[in-house]
């Protein structure tokens, strides 16, 4: 009767939940180690927000996740004692529509002309004599995001310094897809929204980046299982 007793209540024990949010850029990556992961281990529920570097910090601090994604290294005093794992070696790309086959390269000067707060760059003739007078627009990631961040301060020397005329989305996929749709689209995502319907463009501009993961301190044995898991399969 006990042995009956002892099974039963194993079956309907809930699984232990490891609550995990972030950034963006992670997402993808992320979202795949999930999938991998609830393969191997049954025991372990894992829940995946998509609240942005920063909001996952702020998260974490909370005490309302256990793992916090970022595309950038925490600020002092910002992942409040989190012990912090990099992960992966990262850039933002450059893309444009498939159908731009004038476009080869963009020197750093032409990508701050387009993307500078005075811009007067309306078509892609603007950029470059011998150019089409093709309507540019402009696709890239949420304002408040670090990806944002990261590519203006690359491109501009100053962090959010944009025009702000270009359709932002805190999803990438929506990005990719905005200028895989778009015969004069430009835009910058992360690595791992790569898509087979844009191109990308080599550009004058070092945009290489490292993602983390910060995990708090008093994180169990389930939280560190997965961590490992996701240590040893997140470049690949």
């Amino acid at each position: 009767m006990r042995a009956i007793l002892a099974v039963m209540l194993v079956a309907c024990a809930k699984p232990v939940v490891v609550r995990i949010d972030g950034s963006s850029s992670l997402y993808p990556i992320t979202e795949r180690m999930v999938l991998a992961f609830a393969n191997e281990r049954s025991d372990v529920e894992l829940a995946l927000g998509i609240s942005g570097s920063e909001g996952g910090l702020k998260r974490l601090c909370r005490g309302e996740i256990d793992i916090a994604e970022t595309s950038r290294k925490a600020q002092p005093g910002e992942a409040c004692g989190a012990r912090e794992i990099s992960v992966a070696a990262d850039e933002i790309m450059v893309v444009v529509h498939p159908g731009a086959t004038f476009v080869d390269h963009l020197s750093a000067s032409e990508l701050k002309r387009i993307w500078s707060v005075d811009s007067g760059v309306r078509t892609w003739a603007d950029v470059r004599q011998g150019w089409p007078s093709l309507p540019m627009r402009l696709y890239g990631a949420s304002t408040q995001s670090s990806t944002f961040e990261q590519f203006t301060l690359a491109v501009l020397g100053q962090a959010r310094a944009s025009r702000a005329d270009f359709y932002s989305s805190e999803d990438d996929y929506l990005v990719g897809y905005g200028v895989a749709n778009d015969p004069g689209g430009l835009g910058f995502l992360g690595r791992a929204y790569a898509r087979d319907d844009v191109k990308r463009v080599a550009v004058d501009v070092h945009l290489d980046r490292t993602l983390y993961l910060y995990v708090r301190s008093d994180a169990d044995v389930h939280v560190q299982a997965f961590v490992d898991f996701y240590q040893g399969r997140a470049q690949e």
